[in-house]
């Protein structure tokens, strides 16, 4: 399964700022606000310089992982990457199982490379909404270049979650479903279930390793 690692560390390493944007009310702005408020929290970690001692990294990791679980709704990404039928006719077991390496998968394909944040910038621009689901807009600052990030996001049970992030017109969630699909008609879902496992314990190792 080949990743486009260099785009979608950029980003993801920027949609994980949202984690933890629990909101109590539905109002104009606040999705925007959410976004931000999770950006600035995160940042705090990041630039934590007693966390970027070498004997702090699981620390620091485990601060990380803490505003991304729950935070993201992994069982809708899941879905939408799958997609139609073929979800459908999963149990619930088989569900969770993919959600949970689906998930694992992300982790250690991006969390681990936050180590090498590089202090970009964020520009928060406009939201637009429909009911309780929208897109936030923002632009991250890379090397001197301006990256427009789009967080698709919906409020679930009081929370805004995300189910989505696209950068220069690229889904995370579509280009996983592209990579996945040719697995998917030619080994099943199970051939996919040990493909990602597969794929796990590879990056794993090279997380180790760094």
């Amino acid at each position: 399964m080949v990743i486009l690692r260099k785009k979608f560390f950029i980003f993801f390493s920027c949609v994980l700022f949202l984690a933890a944007t629990a909101v109590p009310s539905f109002a104009k702005g606040e999705a925007l606000a959410a976004v931000r408020t999770g950006v600035e929290e995160l940042l705090a970690i990041l630039k934590d310089q007693a966390l970027r001692q070498p004997e702090k990294k699981t620390e620091r990791h485990n601060a990380i992982l803490q505003y991304i679980c729950g935070q993201f709704d992994f069982a809708k990404m899941s879905e939408l990457v799958v997609t139609g039928t073929q979800w459908d006719r999963q149990s619930e077991a088989e569900r969770l199982r993919f959600t949970d390496l689906f998930s694992r998968l992300l982790e250690h394909a991006y969390v681990g490379k936050l180590e090498n944040y590089t202090d970009e910038k964020v520009e928060f621009i406009r939201e637009r909404m429909q009911g309780d689901r929208g897109i936030v807009y923002t632009t991250i600052i890379h090397q001197g270049q301006s990256i427009p990030l789009n967080y698709t996001v919906y409020k679930k049970n009081e929370t805004w979650l995300v189910y989505d992030v696209n950068i220069e017109g690229v889904s995370l969630v579509r280009n996983y479903r592209t990579q996945f699909q040719p697995i998917l008609r030619k080994e099943g879902f199970n051939g996919l279930l040990e493909k990602m496992k597969e794929k796990i314990v590879a990056l794993e190792k090279e997380n180790r390793s760094q």
